[in-house]
C-alpha cells in the first residue's frame, strides 16, 4: 500500500514513537543544560575564591516571573572568607551567571554567637578542604 494511502490506525503507533522520541530528546537536553549550568556556577564561585556546597534547580525562584530563557538555581556556598552564603543564581549558555539576592546564611532564630560559630565551622571546613587538596597535589 502506498504511503499516501496508509490507514489512520497505522499512524497512531508512528505518532506515539515520534512523541516519545521528542520527549526523550527534551529530557536529555535539559539534563545536559543542567550539568553545564552547574559547572558554570561552580567556576564563577571558584573564580571569586569561594566553594559551592549545594546547587538546587529552582524553576520558581526569585525572578522567575520575568525570566523566559535563563534557568534559576538556589546556590549555597562559602565565600573567600569562609562566610556561608545563599544566592539565587540565573544562568544560561549565552547570559553567563547572574547572582540575585546573595546574602549571608544565618540559622533561623539563633543567637549571633551561634551564627558566628556556624561561620567559623564553614571557614574551617573550607580551610581543611584546601589543605587536603594542597597535600594531595604535593
Amino acid at each position: 500500500m502506498p504511503l499516501s494511502q496508509s490507514s489512520p490506525s497505522s499512524l497512531v503507533p508512528n505518532m506515539l514513537v515520534l512523541v516519545a522520541g521528542v520527549l526523550l530528546l527534551v529530557v536529555i537536553l535539559r539534563l545536559v543544560a543542567g550539568a553545564l549550568d552547574h559547572e558554570r556556577i561552580r567556576k564563577e564561585i571558584g573564580r571569586r575564591g569561594g566553594r559551592v556546597t549545594a546547587i538546587r534547580w529552582s524553576p520558581f525562584g526569585k525572578g522567575w516571573l520575568a525570566e523566559s530563557v535563563a534557568r534559576i538555581y538556589e546556590v549555597h556556598y562559602a565565600d573567600a572568607s569562609g562566610q556561608a552564603r545563599r544566592a539565587w543564581v540565573k544562568t544560561s549558555m549565552l547570559a553567563g551567571v547572574y547572582f540575585a539576592d546573595d546574602q549571608p546564611e544565618t540559622v533561623a532564630g539563633a543567637s549571633p554567637a551561634r551564627n558566628d560559630l556556624a561561620r567559623e565551622v564553614e571557614r574551617l571546613r573550607a580551610e581543611n578542604a584546601a589543605l587536603r587538596e594542597k597535600v594531595r597535589d604535593g
